[in-house]
């Protein structure tokens, strides 16, 4: 048996992908780029699990533009984790700023403080949800 770095999920030997998080058990996840190219029209985060940068994922600057995050396959960031709620958190455009709601009743946290309601996000903060940090880049 072997243990997916990704979401802690274990797997026979033979197995090519996690069926926990379908993560690919040969990709290496920290060797890529941390880093998003500079685009003027969106807002980009990286998306982290269990301290292992997973990947990375660019948000329109438009009125209403939404990511979901959860442990449910319908939210654009999952994780697979059972402290995490089907719809934990939104991360959403609105008045030209980039802002976070925990939805979820477990809790989740901006730059080490637990998020309660909406808080608008800048440059460098980190959002926690269980194994999870999401930063925004």
């Amino acid at each position: 048996m072997k243990t997916c770095s990704y979401c802690q999920d274990t797997a026979f030997e033979d197995m090519e992908v996690c069926y926990g998080c379908l993560h690919p058990f040969e990709k290496r996840l920290e060797l890529l780029p941390l880093l998003c190219d500079e685009q003027g029209d969106t807002v980009c985060l990286n998306v982290e699990l269990a301290g292992v940068f997973a990947y990375k994922i660019h948000l329109l600057k438009t009125e209403g533009a939404l990511l979901t995050v959860g442990k449910s396959s319908r939210n654009a960031i999952v994780i697979p984790r059972e402290e995490i709620a089907d719809h934990h958190l939104d991360i959403f455009f609105s008045q030209e700023s980039l802002w976070a709601e925990c939805k979820g009743r477990h809790k989740a946290f901006l730059d080490g403080m637990t998020l309660t309601g909406s808080h608008a996000l800048q440059k460098g903060c980190k959002l926690t949800v269980g194994a999870a940090v999401i930063t925004v880049v």
